[in-house]
Order: structure tokens, then sequence, then C-alpha cells
């Protein structure tokens, strides 16, 4: 499954426009946690923060208010993070580069990747992850990393990402990975 994300800075805040298997499905409105909406305006997936003084990133809930199924988010160290529901873990490792990869049990299961260049702050994501996977949290999971870990150059008309430089991924993407 093939899904690409884009940023659209407003004035309060950050839109995003998801595109899954090349058509429009998703749009996300950021304020202080967001909402996934699909093309009737109906709320498919919830976000939001919790806050704790003794961290430095917020573990984000998130709800499908539809099956009732959670996730926790949590941003837990340097380049590593992960969501976690009932039934299964999703471990996000940084690569060097702009390259996040998805691991379920050491095995590789998508990849995410950031634009090198934006204008205004405008970025996009390109995410790659297997058919059988429930996609909405992850997702979210790409939306909230843009706002948590993504310089944010609004400010600036064109703004480049170098990537990651000096870090040493926990686990590696495989280049011969293909979706299932």
């Amino acid at each position: 499954m093939k899904v690409q994300i884009e940023k659209i800075n407003r004035i309060l805040g950050s839109d995003y426009n998801i595109i899954v298997d090349g058509k429009k499905d998703f749009h996300v409105s950021w304020k202080s946690g967001f909402k996934i909406k699909d093309r009737k305006d109906q709320i498919q997936l919830t976000v939001k923060k919790k806050w704790n003084i003794f961290r430095l990133h917020p573990k984000l809930l998130i709800a499908n208010p539809n099956t009732k199924q959670k996730w926790i988010l949590d941003f837990n160290g340097n380049s590593e993070y992960y969501l976690i529901n009932d039934n299964r873990k999703i471990n996000f490792y940084e690569q060097v580069g702009r390259k996040v990869g998805l691991f379920a049990d050491k095995t590789q299961i998508g990849y995410f990747d950031k634009q090198k260049s934006a204008k205004m702050g405008n970025n996009k994501y390109y995410l790659i992850i297997d058919n059988n996977l429930e996609y909405l949290p992850i997702i979210a999971t790409v939306i909230a990393y843009d706002r948590y870990f993504s310089s944010n150059n609004s400010d600036t008309f064109k703004s480049y990402d170098y990537g990651n430089i000096n870090i040493e991924p926990k686990q590696t993407i495989s280049s011969k990975w293909k979706p299932k």
C-alpha cells in the first residue's frame, strides 16, 4: 500500500491531505490534537496528547471511534519509538537519511520517507506498508512524527532536509523489501 501525506501550513496549525493508493481519502487538521476524517467528514481516528512533566515528548492516545480500538504512540528515545495496542507492537526506527523503518517482531513491514525539499514548510511524506496492516494509526504516527521531530520552516520559502547523519539505527531497513 502506498500513502502520500501532504502537509499544508496554516496560521493556526497545519492541515494534512492523505492520499491512499492514488486517491485522496482523508484530511487532518492539527490543533491541540487531531482527527482523521474521511471524504464525508466522518471521524475515523482521534489523537490526543498525554503530557508528563518528566518527559520531553508526550505519549499520544489514538482511538478509532467506530471500532473502539485504541493505541498508544510513545516517542521513547533517540531515533526510535513505537505504536502499541492489545494485539501488536510496531517499532519505528529512524535511518541514516530521511527514512524511518517500520518493524513488527524484527520483521520489516514498511517505511516512510520525507521529501528532501519543502516550500513554506509544506512537507510531503511517502509511506509504503504491507497491505494487511491497519494503516490509519500508522498514518497518525507519521503526522505526529512531522509535528514533533520535523523542523518547521514555514517562514522560509524553500528549505532542505538532509536527514539523519550521525545515528546508528537499532534496526536497518532492507533495500530489497517489498510490501506484501
